[in-house]
C-alpha cells in the first residue's frame, strides 16, 4: 500500500502551485508588452506598456518627466533596431522559458523541450545580452535610461544572463542534468527581470510620489537578489535528489573571505567623506530590511538543516555575504571612472554589485560543489555502453 503524503507536503505542493500559476500569468501579461514595444516605426510614439501604465499608474508616470518619454526617445530611435531584436528575442526566450521548467512536457515531449531549450538559449542567453551590450555601447551610461547606476545594472545583468546560459548549456552536453537545471533555473529567473521592474513601477508609482526613471532605479537594486532567492526556492523545494557528500568549508577560505571583508569596509568608508550624497534615505530602505531579511532567512535555514550539504549550502550564502564590501568597492570604482557617475549615484553601484555579485558566486559554488549520484549515474551507464554492445 502506497503511503499517503504528509500534510506538509501536500501544503507545500499547494504552495509551489500558486507561485507556479502566478509566474505564468505575471509573464504572459507582460510578453505582449514586450513583443510590442520596438514595433513600431517611430520608437517614440506611445506604446501597449505606456496605455497601460498611464491606466493603472497615472498619465504623468506613463508620459511626463522622468517617464522615459520626455527625451529619452532619442536613444531607441538610434537604436531601434537593436532593441527591436531584444525585445522579441526576450518574448521568445519568456514564453518557451515556462514550458521548460514543466516535469510533465518535459516527459512527454523531450524532442520537443529540447528544441525549445536550443531556441531558448539562443534567444535569451544570446540575443538578448548581445543586443543590450551594442545598447549599453552605443547610448553611453549617461544616456541610460536612470542614469550610470542602472547602467551598470545592465551590464551585470547581461554579462550573467550569457554566462548561466553558457554554463547550463555546457552542463547539458556533459550530460550533468540536474546542474543543468539548477543554472537554467537562476538563468531563467534573470530574464524575469524585466517582467519584475513593469510590476515594480506599477505596485511603487500607485504608493509613491516618484517618477518611473526614479523608481526603477530603486527597484533595480534589490531585483537581483529578489531573482536569485528566486532561483534558490525553486531548486531547493524540487523532490530530494541523493548527492555525494560535499567538501566542508576550509579555515584558509573563511580567513580569506574576512580578510576581503575588512579591506573592502575600508575602502568603502574612506569613500564617505568625500561623498556628495543623493537620495541616502531610499537607498538605505530597499537595502537594509531586505537585505537583513535575506540572511536571517539563510541563517535559519542553516541551522535548521538536517544534513551536512544542506547546512554547507546555506553556509556558503552567508559567508558569501562577507565579500559583499570587496564587490561594493569594486563596483563603486567601475561606476566612478568607467561609467562617469557621481559619487553619491556611485553608491547605488556599490550596493548593487556587492549584494547581487556576492550571491551570483556564492550561488555558482553551490552549484559545482554539489555532485548529484544521478548525473554521475548517467556518466557511467554512457561509458560502459559501447563495451556492453561488443
Amino acid at each position: 500500500m502506497l503511503a499517503k503524503p504528509s500534510r506538509a507536503t501536500v501544503e507545500s505542493r499547494g504552495w509551489l502551485s500558486l507561485l507556479r500559476t502566478m509566474l505564468w500569468f505575471s509573464v504572459l501579461a507582460y510578453i505582449p508588452m514586450s513583443a510590442t514595444y520596438f514595433l513600431r516605426s517611430d520608437p517614440r510614439k506611445p506604446r501597449l506598456q505606456d496605455f497601460v501604465l498611464a491606466r493603472l499608474v497615472s498619465d504623468t508616470f506613463a508620459y511626463g518627466v522622468g517617464s522615459g518619454n520626455d527625451g529619452h526617445g532619442e536613444a531607441y530611435v538610434e537604436t531601434h533596431a537593436t532593441m527591436l531584436l531584444h525585445s522579441l528575442a526576450g518574448s521568445i526566450a519568456l514564453a518557451l522559458g515556462l514550458s521548460q521548467f514543466s516535469d510533465s512536457f518535459r516527459k512527454a515531449y523531450p524532442t520537443v523541450h529540447r528544441w525549445f531549450g536550443y531556441v531558448y538559449v539562443t534567444c535569451g542567453g544570446t540575443l538578448v545580452p548581445l543586443s543590450a551590450v551594442n545598447f549599453l555601447l552605443r547610448t553611453g551610461p549617461l544616456g541610460t535610461f536612470s542614469g550610470p547606476s542602472f547602467a551598470f545594472i545592465l551590464w551585470l545583468l547581461s554579462g550573467a544572463t550569457a554566462l548561466t546560459a553558457f554554463l547550463a548549456l555546457q552542463a547539458a552536453m556533459q550530460r550533468k542534468i540536474e546542474r543543468h537545471r539548477d543554472l537554467i533555473a537562476l538563468n531563467f529567473a534573470f530574464m524575469c527581470s524585466a517582467p519584475l521592474l513593469r510590476y515594480a513601477w506599477i505596485v511603487l508609482g500607485n504608493f509613491w510620489d516618484e517618477t518611473k526613471e526614479f523608481i526603477n532605479l530603486i527597484s533595480g537594486v534589490w531585483a537581483s537578489s529578489f531573482l536569485l532567492c528566486s532561483a534558490i526556492f525553486y531548486i531547493r523545494t524540487r523532490k530530494g535528489r541523493p548527492q555525494h557528500p560535499r567538501k566542508p568549508i576550509t579555515a584558509p577560505t573563511i580567513v580569506a573571505v574576512l580578510a576581503s571583508a575588512v579591506l573592502g569596509t575600508l575602502f568603502l568608508a574612506a569613500k564617505i567623506p568625500a561623498t556628495q550624497w543623493w537620495r541616502p534615505v531610499p537607498l538605505f530602505w530597499c537595502t537594509v530590511p531586505p537585505l537583513v531579511v535575506e540572511q536571517t532567512a539563510f541563517l535559519v535555514l542553516a541551522i535548521a538543516a538536517t544534513d551536512d550539504n544542506s547546512r554547507a549550502y546555506w553556509h556558503t550564502f552567508i559567508l558569501g555575504l562577507f565579500t559583499f564590501p570587496l564587490w561594493a568597492s569594486v563596483s563603486f570604482e567601475i561606476c566612478r571612472y568607467l561609467l562617469h557617475g557621481d559619487s553619491g549615484t556611485a553608491w547605488y553601484s556599490a550596493v548593487v554589485g556587492g549584494w547581487g555579485v556576492s550571491g551570483f558566486f556564492s550561488f555558482l559554488v553551490n552549484v559545482y560543489s554539489t555532485s548529484y549520484l544521478v548525473d554521475d549515474r548517467k556518466h557511467f551507464s554512457d561509458a560502459i555502453k559501447p563495451k556492453a554492445l561488443l
